[in-house]
């Protein structure tokens, strides 16, 4: 793989995430914003499930060679 092509792979595994104030890790409290590099979409989460649901989908969606470049937001992930 030449440079590109490795950054181009490793923004498919990046993400962007934000915390709300009140959210409070070790009490299970987790809510916040997150978004993929690559595609720009981005959901809110309120729960950790929702967070890591997120990641799965944009990364299973990278691996099955899928691209977006649609900036969408929503605000949670549903199977």
């Amino acid at each position: 793989m030449t440079q590109s092509a490795d950054q181009f792979a490793l923004t498919g595994r990046a993400f962007r995430i934000q915390f709300r104030a009140e959210a409070d890790i070790a009490r299970g409290i987790c809510c916040g914003r997150i978004e993929h590099v690559r595609s720009g979409d981005a959901a809110h989460f309120a729960t950790v499930e929702e967070l890591l649901a997120f990641v799965q989908f944009c990364m299973t969606r990278c691996t099955g060679g899928a691209k977006t470049g649609g900036h969408k937001e929503t605000e949670a992930v549903v199977d």
